[in-house]
């Protein structure tokens, strides 16, 4: 946990994982990103397994130069097995659907990929 400024944002902003940090590392470096947001908004979703409704904050929703919305998760590959997380990323994904977004699951492969990305940025 912890926060940083950023001046993509003027703002200062809080991350709740290293992989977090990274990312936003990455997205201030990027010069293809035009703007991205923390935990954007909730999606609604029924987890069946205790029949009741939740509500689920996806990590990041990044805008780049070329209109393309994408709505980023972030998390642990060994987590992705996980039934509530795959409820979730159902949703996220039924919602980019009917949105035109687009919805990706970084785990620390990704991150290693935009670690190298950013060095050569």
């Amino acid at each position: 946990k912890g926060k940083m400024f950023s001046r993509k944002l003027n703002k200062e902003i809080y991350y709740r994982s290293s992989y977090e940090q990274k990312v936003i590392e990455y997205l201030e470096k990027n010069d293809n990103v035009l703007t991205y947001l923390l935990e954007p908004f909730a999606i609604d979703y029924l987890y069946e397994k205790e029949n009741h409704k939740r509500r689920y904050l996806p990590d990041f929703m990044i805008t780049y130069k070329n209109g393309i919305q994408k709505i980023i998760e972030v998390k642990p590959k060994f987590m992705l097995k996980n039934s509530k997380i795959q409820c979730k990323h159902l949703a996220a994904q039924q919602y980019c659907q009917e949105k035109g977004l687009q919805f990706e699951v970084w785990t620390e492969d990704d991150i290693k990929r935009i670690e190298s990305e950013s060095s050569s940025l």
